[in-house]
């Protein structure tokens, strides 16, 4: 709607063909989509349609100044191309580094997200241009709404305000979670999870009273974690998941079993997972973000050298996010569990993603607005790509959405993650990663300028 019915049905002929790619190769692969793949798939969505925005953007400055809809197209499809290529790579990287370092559902959202890139950028910068190419060969229309620059906001100059202001919330969420602790799930700590199947007017008090009365060694009714769901006939469950081991749950699904005839339910499944298997994937997990922020860091410093800045800046925008998502785990004391770690992950890929793009037409303006010093320049790109942001926040804030309304009580907290990190993500790339790159771009030049002083 907010594009046309060509550019737009278009967009969205691509997103849906980039979805079908994602699923012929997942299914090529034999790989199941798990929970953590979601991630990676509603992120896909987020850059399937960002790079599509990228380009229709820079359509409509072409048309504002009077280029014909041909000339726009060629034009706005070559220079977006770049910001496309770094914002996807960065991800890729990210991607790889998941997948090099995890195991089982994280290398599983590592691979969605890898595909759904690959398929994304190929979509964006071949099919998409294509199509739109031969639709208006013959016809001289506009097809697209020019729109209007947005030239007032003045971003930077609140810099020394906000920057403290949520430099200190994500200090807070930080000791939040040292102090406080995430309640972790035996994805990393190790024990076992029983789905049961209950009857109507059984409530979470009800199980937790009867694994108290089944008074099992080492089992302290008080840590047991017990979460509502539905399942997909529609019948009321519970999850209830523990930290007993194989040796004291007395035989293979004996602790189910007991808890189910407690309540007057049905035993749906037994799971253990073992303590190694969770230090493994804290580990693996620890590794991955590292590496990949180490190697997004020097991609970046790579391709905006000298502005070496940018690189700093947006690898301290996406801390700031990871921080701000951790912050909200710890205050509805959400099971950090493998599909949240997805969801953080996912944050960290949005925020970039995000950075990129700004930092991109950052470099383009130093180029071509020579008049403008460059706290004009920071703040012209961020209002040059403002439309693009809320486009894109907008349009991966709805399956996130929709997973949070109608994903049931196990989805809660891995909703919630993402939408706390587009949200965040959107915030800190314009008012916290521009601030910074004009204060490390000033105070390297002032130190510039001591140091030839102290030599002269």
């Amino acid at each position: 709607a907010y594009y046309g019915p060509l550019f737009g049905g278009v967009l969205a002929f691509g997103v849906v063909l980039a979805m079908l790619f994602i699923f012929g190769a997942l299914a090529g692969l034999g790989a199941s989509l798990t929970l953590p793949g979601i991630a990676g798939l509603v992120l896909t969505i987020g850059a399937a349609v960002d790079g599509n925005v990228i380009s229709f953007e820079r359509i409509r400055e072409e048309l504002r100044q009077g280029r014909g809809i041909r000339l726009a197209m060629k034009k706005g499809f070559s220079s977006s191309l770049s910001a496309i290529i770094d914002a996807n790579v960065t991800t890729l990287l990210a991607a790889a580094a998941l997948y090099q370092y995890t195991s089982g559902p994280v290398r599983g959202f590592a691979t969605t997200l890898a595909i759904g890139i690959v398929a994304s950028v190929f979509v964006n910068t071949v099919v998409v241009p294509f199509v739109l190419d031969l639709l208006t060969l013959d016809n001289h229309r506009t097809f697209l709404w020019k729109g209007f620059a947005i030239r007032g906001p003045r971003y930077v100059k609140r810099g020394p305000f906000l920057v403290p202001v949520t430099a200190l919330l994500a200090l807070v969420s930080l000791g939040w979670v040292v102090v406080q602790g995430l309640p972790m799930s035996t994805d990393f700590t190790g024990g076992t999870n029983v789905t049961i199947a209950v009857p109507d007017g059984v409530t979470t008090s009800d199980v937790r009273e009867a694994v108290a009365a089944l008074e099992v060694e080492g089992l302290d009714p008080a840590a047991a974690t017990i979460i509502e769901a539905t399942g997909t006939d529609g019948s009321r469950q519970v999850l209830v998941r523990t930290g007993l081991t194989n040796t004291e749950l007395g035989g293979e699904g004996d602790f189910g079993n007991r808890l189910a005839a407690a309540v007057g339910g049905e035993l749906m499944s037994a799971d253990f997972v073992g303590p190694a298997i969770g230090a493994d994937l804290r580990r693996g997990a620890v590794n991955a973000v590292l590496v990949s922020l180490a190697l997004i860091l020097l991609y970046v410093a790579w391709r905006f050298w000298p502005n070496w800045q940018v690189a700093v800046a947006a690898v301290v925008a996406s801390a700031h996010d990871v921080l701000l998502s951790l912050g909200a785990l710890a205050l509805f004391q959400i099971e950090f569990s493998i599909p949240v770690l997805a969801a953080l992950l996912f944050v960290v890929g949005y925020s970039l993603n995000d950075s990129i793009i700004i930092a991109d037409r950052i470099r383009e303006n130093l180029k071509t607005e020579r008049g403008l010093n460059y706290v004009e320049v920071v703040d012209l790109a961020i209002n040059q790509t403002l439309t693009r942001t809320i486009a894109t926040s907008g349009t991966t804030l709805l399956p996130a959405i929709a997973l949070l309304l109608f994903g049931g009580s196990v989805l809660q907290g891995f909703s919630l993650v993402l939408i706390v990190g587009i949200v965040v993500g959107t915030y800190s790339s314009i008012w916290v990663m521009s601030p910074i790159i004009v204060w490390l771009r000033q105070t390297g030049r002032a130190g510039a300028r001591a140091t030839r002083r102290a030599h002269a």
